[in-house]
């Protein structure tokens, strides 16, 4: 199922570059990018419901309906670009089961979620309009020094990101006054959790020298696709999985040569992390400050 959905995926982007190569039109391949998590998925937890010794928490121990699982595939929380629910957390958001048994405590929660939204909305709004991309090919650009530039894009690249978290905070204030991120009470604070279906934590992405947390709280739903459907579903040594992973992701983002480069780059940084921090470890050196610095650098070639 995952390699029919990613080469049926793969014809859908092919069909884009041609008919809009470096455009930004919705399209079919957009929508059927999510489809390829929720086919796999249901494919997988399927697969861990026929096997005994399974204790995923997900699993499906029978097939859904047509009804049921057309409802979850084309639920409107989820269906342009997420978040994503496993169809075993859908079901029992539908029939009111576990965690959705009882009626849901109100939280103020989705409406930060919402503020948040805006203001990574406006702040792309600005800076779209005061540092436009299409500056970076004028000679003006091509004059400035060294760090006018190294600014310039760095502020891009700052909009660039604001545009995403804000539809990210969007998608889950979306989910949360839906109730379908509840996820019980939290046994220590006793207060109402609402973490269940989660797109990206914004501090850990922007702040944190650490690869490994900055490429997990980026667009988690994807995040958690790659390692379930995937990365533990290979059986290879730890470079084979990540590069095979990081790979499939480039896939499924499309086939413009710059997500091949800068997923395989991102293979690299990780695999120099893992390798790093398991040498600091065995040789007791994770005081030692050359482990951060390796850290950091992955962060910023990646």
């Amino acid at each position: 199922m995952l390699l029919y959905t990613l080469s049926t995926s793969a014809v859908f982007h092919v069909r884009r570059m041609i008919l809009d190569y470096g455009g930004w039109s919705t399209t079919v391949s957009q929508l059927f990018m999510i489809q390829v998590l929720h086919l796999s998925y249901v494919a997988w937890d399927y697969s861990d419901g026929a096997d005994k010794e399974s204790k995923s928490r997900t699993k499906l121990v029978a097939l859904p309906s047509l009804l049921e699982f057309t409802a979850a595939a084309l639920s409107p929380t989820q269906v342009l670009a997420g978040p994503f629910s496993h169809l075993t957390d859908f079901l029992n958001y539908i029939y009111r089961r576990h965690e959705y048994a009882h009626d849901m405590p109100f939280t103020w929660v989705g409406f930060i979620r919402l503020g948040t939204s805006l203001v990574w909305i406006v702040v792309y709004a600005v800076i779209g309009k005061m540092f436009p991309f299409r500056l970076i090919y004028t000679e003006k650009f091509q004059q400035g020094s060294f760090f006018e530039k190294l600014f310039y894009i760095e502020v891009i690249g700052t909009g660039t990101k604001a545009k995403y978290y804000g539809t990210f905070k969007l998608l889950e204030a979306i989910v949360i006054f839906s109730g379908q991120a509840y996820n019980g009470i939290d046994a220590r604070t006793k207060s109402p959790k609402f973490d269940k279906m989660r797109m990206t934590d914004i501090p850990s992405t922007e702040f944190s020298v650490f690869l490994k947390n900055i490429t997990d709280e980026w667009n988690r739903p994807t995040r958690l696709w790659l390692k379930d459907c995937i990365h533990v579903r290979i059986h290879a040594n730890v470079v084979a999985k990540v590069f095979i992973t990081f790979v499939a992701s480039a896939l499924w983002h499309g086939f413009y040569p710059v997500y091949l480069m800068a997923f395989s780059l991102y293979a690299v940084a990780v695999v120099n992390t893992k390798f790093t921090y398991k040498m600091c470890m065995l040789h007791k050196a994770w005081r030692n400050p050359i482990f951060y610095i390796a850290q950091a650098y992955s962060s910023i070639i990646a």
